[in-house]
């Protein structure tokens, strides 16, 4: 369990998970467990902080940066 947020935005059908995936920090690098955890659903992301690591906060601003690229209004909401 974690910080849990929901970055909501407009999410076009050409959206790649996988090439967003290869652009953000590494969740486990030098952690035994990640750092965080995200994925892409039906009206945005899904992201869950473990730890409030610096690579998670890195992760969270690239996602909510790509959001912004493809929408004009995007809402984070906690959860």
């Amino acid at each position: 369990m974690g910080f849990e947020y929901k970055i909501r935005f407009a999410v076009p059908a050409s959206l790649s998970c996988e090439s967003l995936a290869a652009r953000l920090p590494d969740p486990r690098a030098g952690a035994s467990r990640a750092e965080y955890d995200f994925a892409l659903v039906a009206d945005g992301f899904y992201f869950v902080d473990h730890g409030r690591s610096p690579a998670a906060s890195v992760a969270f601003r690239l996602l909510v940066d790509e959001a912004l690229r493809h929408a004009a209004e995007v809402v984070i909401e906690e959860l």
